[in-house]
């Protein structure tokens, strides 16, 4: 609601009733020969000067409950945006406000020849539009680049060829985002055109911050931005460009039961001085796709092979897992190579002018930026009776599973100048629980059900905002499902959660009640580690026409 009353049937009845009858009583005794209870008089005169009192009334205490921190905190809905960012910059903070999604679509075609693509070009990807900021042109050859708008055409193993450019979303905020691999239509005719799809997750999308979001961080405005204490830290990493807009954070240190590196001792007790923490730096993981070479490690008994990727600490840092590994450029590729080992491994080389945290075992570095990694899978199509074992090399279009900017963080804490003087701070992306769900909306023959894409939108956005609860309750994601449904009914909704336990083990959840993270701090795992994951395309929306007799 605007801080403005700008629809009369905004004003509660009673007070307009009260500023008429005291309108009447100012007039009555200005002149008690009027008659104030009838005729246009009253009906004109004194029913509308009373209303309109009352509307000024109202904007008077709209802004009375816009210019304190307690007003504002009772009724965030109802307070100015302009005067709360007035009211919250005395304490140092900005609104954060909304920008758009960005990323890159892969364009295919068909013929060796240049394909120019205007500024302003349009593509759809299932009702989302995106546009081009500037020209492009696809050239043939590595010698016709001439500027950073120039790209060349690769050939595809199928006969194909492709070029890439940059897109930015028409919408702002997360309803921008789309994921990897989505079909992306364009509005206007392309050269030789066969297909277009996101070359990977789009991101750097934020809605705009709300009255409810900016007053969460008054907090940590008014803290100091050091190295100590939970609220400082926090506030430290807002005042960091690029991490203003982090999520939810969750600090273990001394004393809990979750801290293993302070336990490095001959003594089986926590000496203090190391702190693990646990950053969510953006709502939805990244699919970060890449092409590596693997390794032949063995010859299968079907004429095909088990390969072996090795992964550096600062390629993908912190990174959760891998999600496909496939051929490259293999369009009409489905699926995913099956991965028969996931090793991590700490990686505790030393980087010049930063502190390197107490890390003894492989557990403790994963997801952090000291992780590395060798992933083996078995390629079922690529023959191998000409190739040599730990010798013979392929690339692969290999696809991660993370969250950026884990990396960063850990140079800001280990950084001379941010970093506690008393001991070591780790980074680490949190412990995920990928969540999936599934219900049916049910309403009687004939009815209309709403967009589902729209359902999952918001139900995505409730998963990812919870931060380090430890609970998941199908009751409110019921209570999102009915926002929007009406007097349509919905199943039980079907809840089902993967842990990617640090050891490498993966713990499963399931409820149509509440999801909750288990406690198992032996494996760093309790509700202030773990934080739950939801994406749209995860969440699985049915209708069914149920019976409803005739009264």
């Amino acid at each position: 609601m605007g801080i403005e009353v700008l629809d009369l049937s905004e004003l509660d009845t009673n007070s307009v009733l009260q500023q008429i009858e005291f309108m009447a009583e100012l007039l009555q005794e200005d002149n008690p020969s009027i008659d104030t209870k009838r005729g246009v008089l009253h009906d004109l005169l004194i029913r509308y000067s009373g209303i309109l009192a009352a509307a000024n009334q109202e904007n008077i205490d709209r802004i009375r409950r816009s210019s304190s921190l307690q007003a504002i905190s009772e009724d965030p809905t109802l307070a100015d945006d302009d005067i709360v960012d007035l009211v919250l910059s005395n304490y140092g903070l900005t609104r954060q406000e909304g920008t758009e999604a960005t990323g890159t679509v892969t364009i295919v075609v068909d013929t060796l020849a240049p394909v120019v693509l205007p500024a302003g070009l349009t593509f759809d990807a299932s009702g989302k539009t995106f546009h081009t900021e500037i020209a492009y042109t696809a050239q043939t050859t590595n010698d016709s680049v001439l500027s950073e708008a120039d790209r060349v055409l690769t050939q595809l193993s199928d006969g194909n060829y492709s070029f890439t450019v940059d897109v930015v979303a028409d919408a702002v905020g997360l309803s921008g985002e789309i994921t990897k691999g989505t079909l992306m239509i364009p509005t206007a005719g392309i050269t030789n055109y066969v297909t277009s799809y996101a070359t990977s997750d789009f991101g750097g999308a934020v809605d705009t911050e709300t009255n409810e979001q900016f007053l969460l961080r008054l907090q940590t405005g008014i803290a100091a931005e050091a190295a100590s204490n939970r609220v400082n830290m926090y506030a430290m990493l807002r005042a960091q460009p690029g991490f203003e807009n982090y999520v939810s954070a969750s600090i273990i240190g001394f004393g809990d039961p979750e801290m293993l590196r302070d336990r490095h001792s001959i003594f089986p007790v926590s000496y203090g001085g190391r702190a693990d923490w646990y950053v969510r730096t953006s709502e939805r993981v990244k699919l970060v796709g890449t092409t590596l070479a693997a390794t032949l490690i063995e010859k299968t008994g079907d004429g095909k092979g088990n390969w072996q990727i090795s992964i550096g600490r600062d390629d993908y840092p912190g990174f959760y897992d891998v999600v496909s590994i496939t051929p490259t450029d293999a369009t009409n590729f489905v699926g995913t190579y099956d991965i028969n080992q996931d090793i991590r491994s700490a990686d505790v080389t030393s980087t010049l002018g930063e502190l390197t945290p107490d890390i003894a075992v492989a557990k403790e570095a994963v997801y952090s930026r000291f992780q590395s990694a060798v992933i083996q899978f078995k390629d079922h199509d690529t023959d191998t009776s000409a190739l040599t074992v730990n010798t013979s090399t392929k690339n692969y279009s290999v696809t991660f599973r993370m969250l950026l900017g884990i990396e960063d963080i850990q140079t800001i804490v280990g950084s001379r100048g941010h970093r506690n003087y008393a001991g070591d701070i780790l980074v680490k992306a949190p412990i995920p629980c990928f969540v999936s769900m599934a219900f049916t909306i049910e309403g009687p023959p004939g009815a209309t059900t709403p967009d589902p894409s729209v359902i999952a939108d918001d139900i995505a956005g409730y998963v990812n905002n919870l931060g380090f609860t430890g609970r998941l309750s199908a009751s409110a994601i019921s209570d999102i499902i009915h926002n929007r449904i009406g007097s349509l009914t919905c199943s039980a909704v079907d809840m089902y959660g993967q842990i990617l336990r640090p050891d490498g083990t993966i713990k499963s959840l399931r409820s149509s009640e509440v999801l909750i993270v288990p406690d198992e701090p032996e494996n760093m795992i309790s509700a202030r580690t773990v934080v739950f994951f939801s994406d749209p395309e995860d969440i699985q929306i049915s209708a069914a026409a149920v019976a409803i007799p005739e009264i």
